[in-house]
């Protein structure tokens, strides 16, 4: 580092996980611009506590919370303690390639771009779950033909498009909301909205916080930018898929409680399987029906397998299959956990940020 003054602060929360928080800490080191960046990490409580002259030895600051307090109270801790006019946020569990943060700055030429950020890819292509991430994968971008419209027909139409032939999205573009391991924003922008919901603990804080800043700065716009592109390790075990799915599901509900624009979230395949399986208590011929339906209502798979001469793409339509279902079971148990906590509140439902 030298003593000039940062041009974009990189914040990364993390909770657990010392060998990959030096990793990603590495991977900064290694960027085309790091005598511009100021690199800030939050401790989230982890036990043991990460240890600071791990993260001081490579170039960056460490701050701890005394407890966990989830990953958007600490990115707000994180942007409290930067200086820099943008700040960016990625996952300790994400690797940046040394262009990603001179890519992420490229976008603040233009003055309408309020956030910028790029896409999100496995590390790893090996097992049937990385390969499935490959085609749907768990994190990135929300292109902007979601915005186009609320109405529910719309999106149906968008999912059902999706299931046929999902188009393909190439090149800088704007986006409707981008995923907190790959998002940055100009620093006036999250004092305006005061930073990420600390009271979302995990799940939906990143499209809550675009969905404010569309509304607060309607002339402003959120770019995708290709070169910013980042890998993130994810665990291949299909049990965190689904646990991510209804923490996802579980945002949606609080989103859609407070946003009218973000609509409800409920993928409509696992609902006609339950209805088929409850009329194969009747007759057994629907059960049939009901095995078949995540394959005869998801046809891209199809094509995929047929494209790949290979049968492992029909299992995907399976794996999609549990995640709209526990999606859909995170957004029924969001849904009503936010009418308690609506209803009688117990932690801030407001943005809780203070900058420096």
């Amino acid at each position: 580092m030298t003593s000039q003054e940062p041009q974009l602060a990189v914040v990364i929360c993390t909770y657990n996980r010392a060998l990959q928080l030096n990793s990603v800490l590495d991977m900064l080191n290694l960027q085309t611009i790091r005598d511009q960046l100021e690199v800030v990490v939050v401790d989230d409580g982890s036990t043991p506590a990460i240890e600071e002259s791990d993260v001081t030895s490579r170039g960056a600051r460490l701050i701890r919370h005394p407890s966990n307090s989830g990953p958007a109270a600490a990115r707000n801790t994180g942007i409290a303690a930067s200086r820099a006019a943008v700040v960016a946020f990625t996952d300790d569990d994400c690797r940046p390639p040394p262009g990603w943060a001179e890519a992420i700055l490229s976008a603040y030429g233009d003055p309408a771009v309020a956030a910028s950020g790029g896409t999100v890819v496995g590390t790893s292509h090996a097992g049937i779950l990385a390969r499935y991430y490959l085609h749907n994968p768990p994190v990135g971008p929300l292109e902007a033909e979601l915005g186009e419209s609320t109405s529910v027909a719309y999106r149906l139409w968008l999912y059902c498009r999706h299931n046929l032939f999902p188009p393909t999205f190439v090149g800088e573009r704007n986006v409707y909301s981008l995923a907190s391991a790959n998002i940055s924003f100009r620093r006036h922008v999250l004092e305006t909205l005061g930073g990420f919901d600390a009271s979302i603990s995990f799940g939906g804080e990143d499209e809550d916080i675009c969905l404010r800043l569309r509304r607060a700065f309607p002339e402003h716009v959120l770019r995708l930018i290709p070169g910013a592109t980042t890998e993130h390790e994810y665990d291949l075990h299909l049990k965190d898929a689904l646990r991510r799915a209804s923490a996802y599901g579980n945002g949606n509900a609080w989103n859609f409680r407070r946003h009218a624009e973000w609509g409800p979230t409920i993928y409509p395949i696992p609902l006609f399987c339950l209805f088929a399986l409850v009329a194969s208590l009747a007759d057994h011929r629907w059960l049939l029906l009901a095995i078949s339906l995540p394959l005869l209502m998801t046809p891209r798979w199809i094509v995929t397998a047929l494209g790949a001469k290979s049968l492992e793409p029909l299992a995907y339509a399976y794996i999609q299959f549990l995640q709209e279902l526990f999606t859909n079971v995170g957004f029924v148990s969001g849904y009503l956990s936010s009418r308690r906590r609506l209803r009688h509140p117990m932690t801030p439902t407001r943005p809780v940020f203070v900058p420096s």
